[in-house]
């Protein structure tokens, strides 16, 4: 029987803070006026950020929220995605900022 491991995948990711929104925008993209907020809870489903938060185009689910504190990733393939710090930490680990590829990089 062979083995395998999984291939490394390198991601660039940019937490939104409350003090960096025009970093945000030129990371996926779009004008600051280009943004659709989420500023207040929707439904009582939405718990996942109940207040404030704006919305991303993603390839696979349409348009996803994100809220402060969590990370936007961009793959290799340049799609997006919400991480939460959580999963960002617990499966991804920084490259240095000096080397070539200023990406993070999947922990094995």
């Amino acid at each position: 029987m062979k083995k395998y491991k999984t291939k490394v995948k390198f991601i660039e990711a940019v937490q939104l803070l409350k003090d960096n929104l025009n970093e945000v925008c030129h990371f996926i993209g779009i004008f600051e006026e280009d943004i659709v907020w989420k500023k207040k809870k929707d439904s009582e489903a939405d718990d996942k950020c109940p207040y404030i938060g704006i919305y991303i185009p993603t390839a696979d689910e349409g348009m996803e929220l994100v809220c402060f504190g969590d990370y936007i990733i961009k793959d290799e393939n340049l799609d997006l995605r919400v991480c939460s710090s959580e999963v960002l930490d617990s499966n991804y680990e920084e490259i240095n900022s000096d080397s070539k590829n200023p990406y993070l990089i999947q922990k094995k």
